[in-house]
């Protein structure tokens, strides 16, 4: 078997190795000699030279782009990679460089826009901020879980607290139990059944002293896939405008010196009695009473005096007669008593109308004592007004409500013919 021996040499310019095979023949001369120790420590430089160059111009090249590769993984794009290696490995080298800083000129151009969007995000925001704060509305809104997530300036200042003390706070801190119950029952329609709504709310604070009227409208905010995550709350106070509806209503309803029904309302409850004794097969009756002296004291103290006597007269009728009762002013020093369910029994319903009207004759002619200004001096007078009672009472058979007014007035008319200060009741024969 013949020996093969081989040599290597190194050829710079393509980072090549070049083998060189020797056969065992031409090696003969060499036997002779006591060389082996030298071929041993040349073929071991041989290998040290190899190995330094393998390091050198591979294992450290990619050790270093191993590196930088491990650097942008972590998301430091800002590392710099010289080039390295020779051949491939700088090819390499220059692509991953090449790459590292087209992926840093891209996230450049997105963090600049990202920082304009957010810019004009926040600017929006502001805006949207403002306008929020300056309507004249309550906005808010509240998570699935009811609890506040914003509030608008109006908010915060009907609640008298800042914006953070507000966020994560549900209505249990800022209400009453009662108003508490039925914001919670209102927000639960919304958010849970994801109905919009709009309806009045009288909400009233823990201290019981803020009793106002808003007009809310409750809307669902829905994520993409259609899940509700919030609600958003807009209300208006409406506190002066049903103020001023009760009031119009009053006026339009009452008599303004008195407060007492005026002829209107009268003329409804009327009809509301009629309506009621049919089914209930009760007698009903009306009382109309005319002041005496009323006139005499008007003319000699002045209207701001009458007006006190009409005022004291009436809260005195308010007091003779039951919650059922309705007492009216007609006009002038004029009044009506609507007495309703009385007896079933006519007679027995006008002996208990009689028996009332006595009771108000009574209280009516007891001493007035009148505080009034006179020319801008106080002024105190005690007077004597007795009054004339005419009472009427019909069934529950069909009567038409001018009949009924005719037949008090007549017997109210008698009264005053008969003397005064006395009540009569309407008979046939009158």
């Amino acid at each position: 078997m013949r020996g093969i021996f081989y040599a290597s040499t190194l050829c710079p310019d393509r980072t090549w190795f070049r083998l060189t095979l020797i056969d065992a023949k031409e090696l003969v001369l060499l036997r002779d000699f006591t060389i082996f120790p030298m071929l041993s420590a040349l073929f071991l430089a041989a290998l040290f030279a190899v190995g330094l160059e393998l390091h050198v111009l591979i294992l450290s090249p990619l050790a270093q782009l191993k590196e930088a590769m491990h650097h942008v993984q972590n998301g430091n794009y800002a590392t710099k990679l010289h080039l390295v290696g020779t051949a491939e490995i700088a090819d390499l080298s220059r692509q991953f460089s090449d790459m590292v800083a087209y992926v840093n000129a891209n996230n450049r151009s997105l963090e600049a826009k990202i920082h304009e969007r957010t810019q004009a995000i926040r600017e929006n925001e502001n805006k949207l901020a403002t306008i929020l704060d300056t309507v004249e509305a309550y906005i808010y809104i509240k998570d699935e879980t009811y609890r506040y997530r914003y509030a608008n300036r109006k908010t915060c200042e009907y609640f008298g607290r800042s914006l953070e003390e507000i966020i994560g706070r549900d209505d249990s801190a800022f209400f009453e139990e009662k108003t508490f119950q039925a914001i919670r029952r209102a927000d639960a329609e919304v958010i849970e059944m994801g109905h919009k709504i709009t309806l009045e709310e009288h909400n009233t604070t823990p201290q019981g002293d803020t009793d106002r009227i808003f007009l809310s409208t409750k809307i669902p905010l829905c994520k993409e896939d259609g899940s509700i995550y919030a609600l958003c709350g807009i209300s208006t106070d409406i506190t002066a405008q049903k103020q001023n509806e009760a009031m119009i209503k009053k006026l339009a309803f009452h008599d303004m010196l008195t407060k007492l029904p005026n002829r209107r309302l009268f003329d409804e409850r009327l009809n509301l009695v009629l309506s009621l004794s049919k089914r209930s097969l009760r007698c009903n009756a009306l009382a109309v009473i005319d002041l005496d002296n009323f006139k005499t004291l008007n003319d000699q103290k002045g209207h701001q005096a009458g007006d006190v006597l009409l005022i004291q007269a009436a809260s005195r009728l308010q007091a003779c007669v039951r919650e059922i009762d309705t007492v009216a002013r007609f006009g002038g020093d004029e009044f009506l008593v609507l007495l309703s369910q009385l007896e079933g029994n006519r007679e027995a319903a006008c002996f208990e109308a009689q028996k009332i009207a006595s009771h108000i004759l009574e209280t009516l002619a007891k001493p007035y004592v009148i505080e009034y200004d006179n020319e801008g001096i106080a002024q105190t007078v005690t007077h004597h007004c007795t009054a004339s009672i005419g009472v009427y009472v019909f069934g529950y058979e069909k009567e038409d409500k001018m009949t009924i007014f005719s037949r008090a007035d007549t017997a109210m008319y008698e009264a005053k013919q008969t003397g005064r200060n006395r009540v009569v009741c309407y008979k046939e024969t009158v």
